[in-house]
């Protein structure tokens, strides 16, 4: 585990989280950027941008 991942559960801790549920949100959110990457991929593949995208773009995130 490094610095970063030790923080994370430091804080959660801090919220009343227990490590468990720390880790399983950390795990889902890391699953959740990947399918957003993989459907920007997929789309960039077909030459497509959602609105999803045109709006994320906009607030410039």
């Amino acid at each position: 585990m490094n610095g970063i991942e030790k923080e994370i559960i430091r804080e959660g801790n801090d919220l009343g989280y227990s490590r468990d549920t720390v880790v399983m949100r950390k795990s889902l959110q890391e699953g959740l950027e990947r399918r957003e990457q993989i459907e920007r991929e997929m789309m960039n593949m077909r030459g497509e941008v959602s609105e999803r995208e045109i709006e994320r773009e906009g607030k410039g995130l």
